[in-house]
């Protein structure tokens, strides 16, 4: 889920239970840029992400339990890209401040 702004009238009440057959195993995680996991009524939140994967399978599947790493190492590689872009966007505001000021160019 990916919102520009975000804004809980009231504090969500959440819970994640598993119903199921025996001899499964089930799991879930979310995975969160600008949302805190216990969110505020009336604060608005921006530029949020929230990634969530469910995997379920037999206790003795092996593959079942790979999607959550696999889930975790895609978010973990977003993170990293985001970093470095802000990181780039810095770098440029900067330059383009630096040439304000020597009277270069300006580009918006």
């Amino acid at each position: 889920m990916r919102a520009d702004s975000l804004r809980f009238q009231d504090e969500p009440q959440t819970r994640v239970t598993f119903h199921g057959s025996p001899g499964r195993r089930s799991t879930s995680r979310s995975v969160r840029r600008n949302l805190p996991e216990r969110v505020n009524a009336g604060v608005e939140y921006r530029d949020v992400d929230v990634d969530y994967v469910l995997a379920t399978g037999l206790a003795c599947d092996t593959e079942a339990a790979g999607v959550l790493d696999d889930h975790a190492d895609a978010a973990d590689e977003r993170e990293a890209a985001d970093e470095r872009e802000a990181a780039d966007e810095r770098e440029a505001a900067d330059e383009r401040g630096a040439d304000r000021r020597r009277g270069g160019p300006h580009t918006s």
